[in-house]
């Protein structure tokens, strides 16, 4: 993975529990401090971070990944990424269309990313089947739950009450 995610992964560890935190995480995984934005780390290492905090906070994997897919939008919003992601659509099923198109292109600065793939579909219902490809297991998490709700109240706004399914 990029150094940007684990740039994310620690800024989201300082900003909910403290430096502390993070520099025991670090010292217990045997990391370094800072990730270099554009270099590629083994996967392992995220990985490793994530489990050792699951260990040290007491939660499950799957809770650590959601707060991280939950904070990922604003770190990137922060990161300069916010007028990019205001212009994969006008609502909610354009955007998400959209990702891979993004994904296409930071892979002209990101030249090793290996990014998931995602195809929405809307049903009878109006209700959106979000469908997810990677190559990556373990990091699914990440995505369902948190998706809707922080692109639809965080890039897109609202046209009234938001929901989720």
């Amino acid at each position: 993975m990029y150094g940007f995610i684990n740039t994310c992964l620690k800024s989201l560890v300082i900003e909910k529990y403290g430096e502390e935190t993070w520099d025991l995480l670090r010292i217990k995984t045997g990391v370094q401090d800072t990730f270099m934005t554009y270099e590629v780390y083994k996967d392992e290492i995220t990985l490793q971070l994530v489990d050792k905090a699951c260990q040290m906070l007491g939660v499950s994997p799957e809770a650590v990944l959601q707060q991280f897919g939950e904070y990922f939008f604003e770190f990137c919003k922060r990161s300069g990424y916010d007028h990019m992601l205001r212009t994969l659509g006008g609502n909610l099923y354009e955007f998400i269309a959209n990702l891979d198109a993004l994904h296409s292109y930071l892979s002209l600065s990101y030249q090793a990313m290996n990014a998931p793939s995602f195809r929405v579909e809307v049903n009878d219902d109006g209700s959106m089947h979000l469908h997810y490809y990677s190559d990556r297991r373990g990091l699914c998490h990440i995505v369902p739950a948190n998706i809707a709700q922080r692109v639809t109240c965080c890039i897109i706004p609202p046209p009234g009450r938001v929901t989720s399914s």
